[in-house]
């Protein structure tokens, strides 16, 4: 993978704006994410991770999964090509637009099977046709990579997407994986939220609050949507929007200040969250509140409100079971 630290990028700036021909990549502790633009690609790898890749423009040329025999390749959105840990990949190809190539490190992978199934992962090497869901995964990370809104916690979830899907369409463990909970406990759900509100300020990743309640990150990110509606990353920036609503009604902090206070990477990342979900950029809002030009209605996220929200999903679905 890469070694020189000047192609590391972050995910608070457009990829798209900034990548350089040789591509860049994002690495957290359970992921290394590679971004690539549209270029004629050349690759002859052994892989040193379980790698799984897709592409927002169909990607055409000659390819070998663990071969030594190239073939014809046509990769289309909505697909993926799967790489596992130690297998051989070599193509060429003409790819028409930027792609993304997902690296599980291995506390990851090891997580993720624990919880999932009761003997070792098996990935077959090769390509995924493209599925409905296959599209939206990929719809979902090229939005994180244009519109400026993404984070680590955002990208290992969806990471995370990719990795079931894949695993339950190009496996030989499909049959095996364990059945995913419904709802979490009203129980587990107060630890999580408390959770998330006593450090809006820090990095946080799906590890950390998927530990918080002993579940995989697969396991806790279908429960929390199930339980409470939303992704957890979408309630997190949720939280992190309403903490910079108070900072900046009641605090003469900048904006900079701001934004790292409530847990956002950078000023412009804020900017981007908060104008997406109030319609309204940070600065506007400062100056309509003090101006008092109209009223904007405050839209926290009330915790107590929320929690009893998501016990009545959970009261609902016993009830349905």
């Amino acid at each position: 993978m890469f070694k020189d630290q000047n192609r590391q990028m972050s995910l608070d700036y457009l990829p798209q704006q900034h990548l350089p021909k040789w591509g860049r990549w994002v690495e957290t502790p359970q992921l290394l994410a590679i971004f690539l633009p549209a270029c004629q690609l050349q690759v002859n790898l052994v892989a040193p991770f379980d790698l799984i890749s897709t592409r927002f423009k169909v990607g055409e040329g000659i390819a070998a999964f663990n071969s030594d025999q190239l073939k014809d390749y046509r990769a289309e959105p909505g697909g993926f090509d799967v790489i596992p840990k130690h297998s051989t990949y070599r193509s060429i190809e003409a790819m028409r637009g930027p792609s993304i190539v997902l690296a599980f490190k291995q506390p990851l992978r090891d997580s993720w099977i624990a919880h999932q199934l009761d003997h070792p992962l098996d990935l077959k090497p090769g390509q995924i046709r493209p599925t409905a869901r296959g599209l939206a995964i990929a719809h979902a990370t090229q939005a994180l990579l244009t519109e400026n809104s993404g984070d680590a916690f955002h990208l290992e979830a969806l990471a995370n997407l990719a990795l079931g899907h894949v695993v339950n369409l190009h496996s030989r463990s499909n049959r095996s994986l364990r059945k995913l909970p419904d709802y979490l406990t009203p129980e587990k759900l107060n630890t999580v939220l408390s959770y998330i509100q006593d450090h809006l300020g820090d990095q946080l990743c799906l590890e950390q609050l998927a530990s918080t309640i002993g579940l995989s990150t697969h396991y806790f990110a279908h429960a929390f949507k199930a339980t409470t509606g939303i992704p957890p990353f979408q309630y997190l920036l949720r939280c992190r929007v309403a903490y910079a609503q108070s900072l900046l009604i009641n605090t003469d902090l900048s904006l900079v200040k701001i934004a790292y206070d409530s847990g956002f990477g950078s000023q412009s990342h804020m900017t981007a969250v908060f104008s997406r979900i109030l319609q309204i950029t940070p600065l506007n809002y400062r100056q309509t509140i003090a101006n008092k030009v109209y009223p904007i209605p405050l839209q926290f996220v009330e915790f107590s409100k929320f929690l009893a929200f998501a016990k009545r999903r959970i009261s609902y679905n016993i009830c349905m079971t």
